[in-house]
C-alpha cells in the first residue's frame, strides 16, 4: 500500500449522518474509509 497522510476536515452534519448510516449498514468499516473510497472514486474521474 503506497504511504498515506492524515487530512483533517470539517463535513456537514447531514454528509456525517450519511456516512455513519453506511457504516451502520456495514458498507464501510468507518467513516475514513468511506471518505477515502469517495475520494478515490472521484480522482479517478
Amino acid at each position: 500500500m503506497a504511504a498515506t497522510t492524515t487530512v483533517n476536515v470539517r463535513l456537514p452534519k447531514e454528509v456525517a449522518d450519511i456516512l455513519d448510516a453506511l457504516v451502520e449498514r456495514k458498507l464501510f468499516a468507518n467513516r475514513s474509509e468511506a471518505i477515502r473510497e469517495f475520494c478515490r472514486d472521484e480522482v479517478k474521474r
